[in-house]
């Protein structure tokens, strides 16, 4: 018989502890693999995804380039293309416009002023004959009759010395800017659209060169094109142009106002126009669709003219 005695109990006991222990390692060991496998598998799929981001990153700037390289290619033909078509058409036009002008007034002004010169020496002929007649018959009769006369002649002299003057300017002043349009035209062309402007502020073409560019684009170059006081002057005009085309008029004094700054010295200026786009806003023949940005309008000058105060 074998001993089934307290030590043999703890040996058996001893055993199923090790191999318990030994499966937990085994178990720990296993988890510990898969842990290190996943890991390296997000390792490679991270890696994976960085690089596809990168292929695309590259690939959008690549694309980008050839659109832009595409696009001055297209530029370039159109440029090339309708640029001697231009060339050929405008000197064309100009030397017709200028020919017509220059032509009517190379007939018209000489002839005028050939003709009042002639009159003007005749009658300075005449008067200062007639005078001198006159002179001597009251020089040995009345000697204050004869010093008013002396006087009278003087006067008429200088009248027809200032008459000669005035004829002979009046070239100068044909020659002059027979359109201004046309110089406000030029202006834009050689983008002086500071100049182009201040000339339209002063003679009142706001409105008409308004219409003439793309305002927008213009208030939105950099460096910036036009200085404040031309765009609060601008802004004035406009409003007191608003009768004539009042949506457009509208979209631009936006535009306008979107890059005035606020100051002291613009407040009077908003105060007016303010005035102005109210007094329109209420008027019968408005449109809904005009109040309606009128009213955004007011609101930002209103807006602007909190800001200085």
């Amino acid at each position: 018989m074998q001993a089934s005695g307290p030590g043999v109990l703890n040996s058996t006991e001893s055993s199923n502890e090790a191999a318990t222990l030994i499966q937990l390692k085994d178990m720990v060991s296993k988890r510990e693999e898969k842990l290190e496998a996943l890991g390296q598998g997000m390792e490679k799929a991270l890696k994976a995804y960085d690089d596809l981001w990168d292929r695309l990153q590259n690939e959008i700037l690549e694309n980008q380039k050839m659109m832009k390289e595409k696009l001055a290619t297209v530029q370039s033909a159109v440029v090339v293309a309708i640029t001697p078509a231009i060339n050929a058409i405008t000197p064309a036009i100009e030397e017709t416009i200028s020919s017509a002008i220059s032509d009517c007034f190379v007939l018209l002004v000489p002839a005028f002023e050939s003709s009042c010169q002639a009159m003007v020496r005749r009658v300075d002929y005449a008067s200062q004959e007639g005078m001198a007649s006159a002179l001597q018959k009251f020089e040995s009769v009345n000697a204050p009759l004869t010093n008013d006369l002396r006087q009278a002649i003087s006067y008429a002299t200088s009248l027809t010395e200032t008459l000669s003057r005035e004829l002979g300017g009046l070239h100068e002043k044909v020659e002059g800017p027979l359109n201004p349009r046309k110089e406000l035209s030029r202006l834009v062309t050689e983008l002086k659209y500071e100049k182009a402007f201040e000339c339209a502020l002063e003679r009142g073409d706001v409105s008409w060169l308004c219409g003439q560019v793309d305002l927008h684009d213009i208030l939105m170059m950099e460096p910036v094109a036009l200085s404040q006081d031309v765009l609060l002057s601008l802004l004035k005009q406009l409003a007191d142009d608003i009768n004539n085309d009042t949506s457009r008029i509208v979209e631009w004094m936006t535009d306008v106002a979107g890059f005035i700054e606020t100051s002291n010295q613009a407040l009077p200026i908003f105060e007016q126009v303010h005035k102005k786009l109210h007094h329109q806003y209420n008027l019968s023949t408005i449109t809904k669709a005009e109040q309606a940005s009128l009213r955004v309008l007011m609101y930002a000058i209103n807006s602007m003219m909190d800001s200085c105060k």
